[in-house]
């Protein structure tokens, strides 16, 4: 059960990862960064958990004592 929830993460952080880097590139983002010196807070938020989901998603499927992660992906038992 690990290991999917690790593989859900990990699907969440590419999701995340591809919406921050738009987040990032967008005119508003620019716009606050000119006027205020910092990023947009949803920006940071969807940066940050982008970066959560991804430690979380490598934790769960390289935890000690679960199914190796290279047989699920290869269908080995």
């Amino acid at each position: 059960m690990n290991w999917q929830i690790g593989i859900i993460l990990l699907v969440a952080d590419i999701y995340l990862s591809i919406w921050g880097f738009n987040l990032y590139g967008a005119f508003s983002f620019r716009v606050a960064l000119v006027f205020t010196g910092s990023p947009t807070d949803k920006t940071a938020m969807v940066l940050i958990s982008d970066g959560n989901c991804m430690a979380l998603g490598i934790f769960q499927l390289t935890r000690r004592g679960q199914v190796d992660c290279a047989k699920i992906l290869t269908g080995g038992t």
